[in-house]
Formats: structure tokens, sequence, C-alpha cells
């Protein structure tokens, strides 16, 4: 079991990024004029990208990668308190493909932008987790959209395969590295070498794939499913670290823990003084310890003026 505590412990900076390709064909303009762009904006993005998946219509890499920098520079540090209720609120389970990847995109940015990565290495980055299901086109719909669990054989046969199905799609895309394929193939490994489809170890795994996988699991986790409810994010990111802690690496757990923090955005706490307070903040420097809004008195009266503490 890993400890909160092993987890947000300072450790010595590891710069793993993979090196830029040589004679990369297209150039990405890295000076992007900053314009704040709303969630239903991106959204509307998504849709349009996998409607093109789904059709199997030519993705324009550099269109891509161009929309990808408006993205990557529109982030401001309030990012999470901005689009937080949007990135947890459910979605129809036929409109889970847009939803699904364009959160997971926006999580694996905000992590790699928790690792310094550069405007380059988050442009990649938030392309290969917004692809990163793309080999779901490939399962079949009443496999997809099962009201049920899937049972071992399903899972075996129809989704395991996915990443390497996607893996072989992307590689008809013109111009696209490496690095992205790679962390489409591998984002379901995981440390304990127990993900899929090869069993990848930790050190085996693309940096990439580990963020991806990572706010992957986050985002299922917290959304309902049509067999399943979501659950609130606190308790995925307590279960994630007691239970599921072996199966990420603790820098990148950090890095997701710092940007969100113990007690997410919106969560319900009761304090120490038996106030009741909603978390508004997180302080990436101190994830256990967020600021919040202090609605309910000790007494469960609610206060007339709210208190930030």
């Amino acid at each position: 079991m890993i400890k909160f505590s092993e987890i947000i412990k300072k450790e010595s900076p590891v710069r793993r990024e993979p090196p830029l390709e040589k004679g990369e064909k297209f150039k990405v303009p890295i000076r992007k004029e900053k314009k704040e762009i709303s969630y239903p904006e991106l959204l509307d993005f998504s849709r349009k990208i996998w409607s093109k998946i789904e059709k199997g219509e030519k993705i324009n890499l550099e269109d891509l990668k161009n929309r990808m920098a408006e993205i990557v520079v529109s982030f401001s540090p309030n990012f999470f308190s901005e689009y937080w209720e949007n990135l947890i609120s459910d979605y129809p389970i036929l409109g889970y493909f847009p939803h699904h990847s364009l959160n997971v995109c926006l999580f694996s940015l905000a992590m790699g932008m928790e690792r310094k990565y550069s405007q380059e290495k988050l442009i990649d980055l938030g392309i290969a987790a917004l692809l990163h299901e793309t080999g779901m086109i490939f399962v079949p719909k009443e496999i997809l959209f099962a009201n049920r669990e899937l049972t071992a054989d399903e899972k075996k046969v129809h989704i395991n395969h996915h990443p390497i199905y996607g893996y072989e799609k992307l590689k008809e895309i013109e111009g696209v590295n490496e690095d992205v394929l790679q962390a489409v193939r591998q984002e379901h490994e995981r440390a304990d070498a127990k993900g899929y489809p090869v069993g990848d170890k930790d050190e085996q795994i693309h940096e990439w794939a580990k963020i991806i996988g990572l706010a992957d699991t986050f985002e299922a986790m917290t959304h309902s499913r049509s067999f399943r409810k979501g659950r609130p994010a606190n308790e995925v990111i307590s279960e994630i670290i007691k239970v599921n802690g072996r199966m990420f690496t603790r820098s990148i757990l950090k890095a997701l823990l710092r940007q969100i923090g113990l007690y997410p955005i919106g969560t319900w706490v009761r304090l120490t003084t038996g106030e009741v307070a909603k978390v508004i903040r997180i302080i990436p420097d101190f994830p256990g310890r967020p600021e919040v809004e202090i609605l309910f008195s000790s007494e469960r009266h609610k206060l007339e003026t709210p208190q930030e503490a």
C-alpha cells in the first residue's frame, strides 16, 4: 500500500520526456495568442474529431496540432476551478467518446504541466490523450454499450486489444510521431505488469502512457456507465492511492494530486471545528489542505455569509 505522505514528499526532479523527433514534418507554432476557451467549445472540438474517427475520415495533423496549441496556451492557474463542474458531470452514454476523451486530455495536460513539459510535448501529449480510445471504434456496439459488466472473455477478446487497434489506426495519420503512438498503445499497461495488451512493466511504459492511463482511470471511476454509478472524486482519489497505488508510478500520482488535491474542488468537508465547508481552491504544495468556503456552522445552521478559510 502506498501512503499519501509518501506520494507528496519532495523528490529529486526527473525529466523523462521523449526527445523531439528530428526532421518532424510539421513545425508547431509555439507563440499563440492566449484566449479563453469554454468547455462547450472544447467539447465541440472533441466531437468533430470523433466524428472523423468514426466515419473513417482523414485527420489533418497540422490542424490538430494548431488547435491543441491553442488549448495548451489557454490554460490558466484557475483551470480546474473553471472547468471542474464540467469535468465531473455525467454525460450520455452515447456521447461517451467525445466527453471522456476530452476530459482525459485535459487531466493529462494538467499533469504534463505539473511535470514541466515543454509546449511541444504538451501538444503531442494532448493529441495522444484525445485519441487514446481510437481503437474502441472496432469493438462491437453491443459489447461497448452493454447494460452490464462485461465477462472476462468479452474483455479479453474485445476490450484488451483496442490499444493495438488504435495504434495501428493512428499510424495512418501522416506525420504522427512514435511517442504519440506508444502512448496510445501502452496507456492500459500498469506498473505492476498486470495491464494490457502486453503486460509491460513500469520501466517499459512510456511516461505519456502512464499519465494518460491515470487520467483515464480517474475519469472513468468518477463517471457513470450503463452498469454502474460514478463515484465522488475524493473517494476515487483515496482508492487509487490505497488500493491501486501499486498500478501507477508515484511521481505520476503526485502530479495528479498536486493538480486536483486529496479533496478536489466541490468536495464537502467537515472541519476540526465542526463546521461544514466546500472546497473551492487547491494548493499544489499542500494537496491535503485546500482552501474552503464555510457554509454551515458546527450546529448545522446555514451561514448568511459564507466564510473562506
